[in-house]
């Protein structure tokens, strides 16, 4: 009878356990659960709205000391100035239009001084080519036939024509003196001596006018002709010079080595005198502007080390002072230390060796300068 009386005593106990643990609690203890919740979430909001705030001005003053100057260790390096690296680009472009026939290079290649970028048509500068040597052809030949002289043949012939010219005169002047005789013994009238002594004259005229002939291409060309000759081949030879000079504008070359950054033009295009074709980037060559403090500009001169570091490499470059502004600027817009920011700056450039291209226009990259205090 006890075992049996103790049994519904257990039951109960395990009930009551059962029934809290299903959420079964008195409406008080509910209320003070919530009260108690409802003030914990409003000190945490609190709470996490300050650590916003915190977190942001650090954020700003770590920012700030990284413009500065930071080494890749994390640590301010208070000697370094702040600038950009860059390169010189070069953009390429004929000096005369036409169609492009073919472009040799393309984006990223690598070209050396005189290595062949493009080139245009060729067809009408060549025709003109064809027409000047024609010129200067028929030029020379005409300045050589004035330089040699007449002919041995072309003399003959004229002399033949002189002496013709003299037989004729000498006949008409025979006849007229035979005439004239006669009319003053009255045997004939005067009409006939009139017409002999007018065919002396009429063959007199001719015989000098075979005889200058004659003398005149013995003589041969006169130095006014042959300087007029002489010019003429010159400017024939000069035209000519011209389109040669044309026909090399046609085919574009690199006129300093580098790196091709971008192509313009594709085959088939028109393109203008003066367009742009092929940009060019000396990535041999990089630099950085650095603007120095007036009050730190003691120590820095043409030629003197540096030393380049940016994020991206482990080590530093080397590199040297190659300019020196020659008048103060304001503090350039990518300057954000208050301590520099009311200061003037010096321009002061820095070339960087880089022979493999590590560097990257555009990157930032802070440089110390030997001796700069």
């Amino acid at each position: 009878m006890r075992k049996n009386a103790s049994r519904p005593s257990y039951r109960l106990r395990s009930a009551g356990r059962s029934g809290e643990s299903r959420g079964e609690v008195s409406p008080s203890s509910a209320q003070n659960r919530r009260t108690s919740r409802d003030k914990g979430f409003s000190l945490g909001g609190a709470t996490r709205r300050v650590q916003s705030v915190v977190l942001r001005r650090l954020f700003g003053l770590v920012l700030v000391a990284g413009l500065v100057g930071c080494t890749r260790s994390g640590k301010v390096d208070r000697a370094a100035f702040q600038g950009v690296v860059e390169i010189d680009e070069v953009t390429v472009a004929f000096e005369l239009g036409g169609r492009v026939t073919g472009v040799t290079v393309k984006t990223g290649d690598a070209v050396k001084v005189g290595q062949p970028l493009a080139t245009l048509d060729e067809a009408l500068v060549r025709a003109a080519v064809l027409a000047r040597e024609s010129d200067i052809a028929a030029t020379k030949a005409q300045q050589k036939l004035l330089e040699q002289g007449a002919r041995s043949g072309d003399v003959r012939t004229l002399s033949s024509r002189v002496d013709a010219a003299k037989a004729v005169e000498q006949l008409a002047r025979r006849n007229f003196e035979r005439q004239r005789t006669l009319l003053e013994q009255g045997a004939v009238a005067s009409a006939s001596v009139e017409d002999l002594s007018s065919q002396l004259d009429r063959a007199t005229a001719e015989r000098q006018a075979a005889q200058a002939s004659l003398e005149n291409l013995q003589a041969g060309a006169r130095s006014s002709e042959l300087a007029q000759a002489r010019a003429r081949v010159g400017s024939a030879e000069a035209a000519m010079e011209l389109e040669n000079v044309r026909l090399s504008k046609l085919k574009l070359a690199a006129p300093t080595a580098g790196r091709v950054l971008d192509v313009h033009v594709s085959t088939g295009e028109v393109v203008g005198a003066g367009s742009a074709v092929v940009t060019l980037g000396k990535t041999q060559a990089p630099y950085v502007d650095v603007f120095v403090p007036q009050s730190r500009m003691g120590g820095i001169a043409i030629g003197r080390p540096a030393s380049v570091r940016i994020d991206a490499l482990k080590e530093p470059l080397s590199g040297k002072v190659t300019e020196v502004g020659r008048r103060t600027e304001f503090t350039p817009r990518y300057l954000f230390s208050d301590v520099e920011r009311s200061n003037l700056v010096v321009r002061v450039r820095v070339a960087v060796e880089d022979p493999t291209e590590r560097l990257i226009a555009g990157v930032p990259a802070f440089v110390t300068i030997s001796g700069a205090p």
